[in-house]
């Protein structure tokens, strides 16, 4: 299933590539179609479709990503952050290095949820620079549903008004879930998550998911897991980012 899928993605990557250079009239003996070695990533929440060899619950399959190495042709070896340097606009086209001239613009992503991800938030581009530094980029994505479990639901935005005060108290309190918005899903479904937007992936999915080229994550709620280095709590910084989801 995962490498049918890989091969749609590297599909559609391959064809816009030839398809923008075609169009533009670049030299397009500079750039062949470029197969990506993809980068699994053990989430707690995740499991067995991604990697079924893995040991750990694989939670996200980085399918287009600035990490990822080219598997053979001429850029053999090479990341695609490198080749982005190296072509520049012959790639991307003007106005992505205009936007992202620190590198690849966009990371895609597959999805496998055994259980509920955290409930989560990300900033946009300025709150972004303002609360992690220059050069940061927020983190707007997208959600397409591959497969759903029947029941499947995920978190998209808040069930009313809340303040500041109790989104954080509840918080604290393990009592976050009784402010979510529970949104059914099933395959073919698409969900545009703009940076601001409270929002989580339940159990039973199968996502493609489109997103800035950002780790910026905000974790809110998670679920009462115990909290560790690695999956902290960000509530002074979430709780200053959440807005709107439409």
């Amino acid at each position: 299933m995962l490498s049918t899928q890989l091969d749609d993605i590297f599909g559609i990557v391959e064809s816009g590539q030839r398809c923008g250079l075609a169009c533009r009239g670049d030299v397009l003996s500079r750039i062949e179609p470029l197969r990506l070695q993809p980068i699994f990533q053990a989430r707690v929440w995740g499991g067995d479709r991604l990697d079924p060899d893995s040991p750990d619950p694989i939670g996200e399959a980085w399918v287009v990503y600035e990490g990822n190495q080219v598997v053979d042709g001429a850029w053999a070896g090479k990341t695609l952050l490198e080749v982005t340097g190296e072509l520049g606009a012959e790639l991307l086209g003007t106005t992505a290095v205009a936007q992202t001239s620190h590198g690849f613009p966009l990371l895609i992503k597959l999805l496998h949820s055994r259980e509920w991800l955290s409930v989560q938030v990300h900033p946009n581009d300025e709150q972004a620079a303002r609360l992690e530094g220059l050069n940061t980029v927020g983190k707007t994505e997208a959600w397409h549903v591959l497969e759903a479990d029947p029941g499947a639901q995920v978190i998209f935005g808040l069930n009313g008004e809340h303040s500041t005060a109790q989104l954080r108290r509840m918080a604290r309190e393990g009592t976050f879930e009784d402010v979510l918005r529970y949104v059914p899903v099933e395959r073919g479904d698409t969900l545009f998550t703009p940076a601001g937007c409270v929002h989580a992936i339940g159990p039973g999915l199968l996502i493609y998911e489109v997103q800035q080229t950002s780790d910026i994550t905000y974790r809110l709620f998670d679920w009462n897991r115990p909290e560790t280095a690695g999956r902290a709590l960000h509530l002074d910084k979430g709780l200053q980012v959440i807005g709107a989801c439409e």
